[in-house]
């Protein structure tokens, strides 16, 4: 076999190239249940969030996602969001880190998480647009006084 620069010399027209193919596979999980993902989110009056997942940070930068989706959802800094190590005392059940999908079902969880509280939260933004979380989250916990 030619090197390419041989290759080239040889044949003006005609060019080496490379290709990719993307795949898509299933998890393959029989069990249904371990094709979903859980996450707890707690928001503090002092506008700070802890998020809890189910899923094991390795190297492959799964907290900093899941911090980046909180910070989008809440439209909140990315300072004020914090990781607890993964416990099943706070999400119980969690399925493996496996084939590249801890980003999704952990992703999807934390989205979910986030849609529930701005749910909560959107009658007192809507009250009082200007503020922030912080000042709805005291709202909120006004309501419980």
């Amino acid at each position: 076999m030619t090197n390419s620069l041989g290759f080239y010399r040889e044949n003006r027209w005609k060019k080496r190239g490379i290709a990719v193919t993307p795949l898509k596979y299933g998890l393959a999980f029989l069990l249904q249940s371990m094709n979903q993902g859980g996450a707890l989110i707690q928001v503090y009056t002092d506008g700070s969030v802890l998020l809890a997942h189910g899923g094991t940070e390795m190297g492959q930068g799964l907290h900093t996602k899941l911090i980046q989706v909180v910070s989008r959802e809440l439209d909140i800094p990315v300072s004020s969001v914090h990781v607890s190590e993964t416990s099943t005392s706070t999400v119980p059940n969690t399925g493996p880190t496996a084939a590249s999908m801890s980003s999704d079902l952990y992703g999807a969880a934390v989205l979910d998480a986030c849609k529930t509280l701005r749910e909560r939260l959107a009658p007192y933004k809507l009250a009082q647009p200007k503020k922030t979380l912080k000042e709805w989250v005291g709202c909120f916990t006004d309501w419980f006084d």
